[in-house]
């Protein structure tokens, strides 16, 4: 035998679905509807795109996605109640169908199946950061509460509420940036505070440039807004020098970018590995003083760029 469901998903047009069971009825032949009328059907009415689940509809058969529906009770046409459809669900299963990920203009831009659309956003690199990784001893610099910044938003939030420098560098070009430290002796004078120092853009990318003074020793390391695998495409070059003589190299490295997501869930081992690590003995024995600083300060330079895996720089 065969069965036929008839549903309306638009007020204009019926769309019939015929499910074969496996015998004929009389002489009535069972078919299956071409997958881009059932993939039409199924649009969401607010974001035309294939709906995530968990997929809405409303007495009149419009779909709303499980997105949308979070900020909204009411169907946009009709403006009647929405409530979960189970026969949608199914057809979107059967159907495979993918969508765009909500964060898509920031940067996800993979088709996900949507079916596990919340399953991915909870997990998914481009989401919203919920707080700013930065946290500075000076009251004007520090962010208050959990404070949601866009993922998008973070790179300007940087430059704008805390000042950090931003510099567009292009394939061969180097940037370059003085640090000093108090130092007592040999040893560094005091810790500081983990900090972002630079926003870089290359390739259409963003970076950061990391520091931490722990009191042993200065840490550096750069991250990328992005997944693993696009920060898998870059590697960071680092050389150091004497601020005074500047073709006096002390110091020349080359570590992997790290994706700003995952460096967080790192353990201080784990992230040492992808550092590059300062000693106070270089301070001390390469830095330069400057007039208008203590006399314990002393100054170092660094120079930087960001090296893709199609690109070979000189040294």
């Amino acid at each position: 035998m065969s069965r036929t469901v008839v549903y309306n998903f638009e007020r204009r047009k019926n769309v019939v679905i015929a499910v074969h069971c496996g015998n004929k009825l009389g002489n009535k032949k069972s078919y299956a509807p071409p997958p881009a009328v059932l993939r039409g059907a199924l649009e969401c009415i607010i974001c035309l795109d294939a709906p995530a689940s968990p997929i809405h509809r409303c007495e009149n058969g419009h779909i709303t996605c499980g997105i949308c529906a979070e900020n909204v009770a009411l169907c946009g046409i009709c403006r009647t109640r929405l409530q979960v459809s189970v026969l949608a669900e199914r057809l979107s299963r059967q159907l495979d169908l993918t969508c765009n990920c909500p964060n898509f203009y920031t940067g996800c831009v993979s088709p996900i199946a949507a079916a596990y659309v919340k399953d991915h956003l909870a997990n998914c690199y481009y989401r919203d950061m919920m707080t700013c990784a930065l946290s500075r001893q000076e009251p004007l610099h520090r962010c208050g509460d959990k404070i949601p910044i866009g993922f998008r938003d973070y790179s300007e939030h940087l430059q704008t509420a805390h000042g950090v420098e931003f510099v567009e560098i292009f394939d061969g070009e180097w940037t370059s940036r003085d640090y000093f430290c108090p130092m007592d002796g040999d040893e560094f004078e005091a810790a500081e505070a983990p900090s972002i120092d630079k926003v870089i853009k290359k390739n259409n990318q963003t970076f950061f440039f990391h520091s931490h003074n722990d009191g042993e020793q200065y840490r550096f390391w750069v991250t990328m807004l992005g997944n693993d695998k696009e920060a898998e495409k870059f590697t960071f070059q680092l050389k150091i020098s004497g601020e005074i003589d500047a073709s006096r190299k002390v110091e020349q490295y080359s570590i992997p970018v790290l994706a700003y997501y995952d460096y967080s869930k790192s353990t201080e081992g784990e992230l040492a590995t992808k550092c590059v690590l300062i000693p106070p003995s270089h301070f001390a024995l390469f830095g330069a003083k400057r007039d208008s600083y203590p006399n314990n300060y002393f100054f170092l330079r660094f120079d930087f760029t960001l090296q893709s895996q199609q690109t070979r720089l000189p040294v």
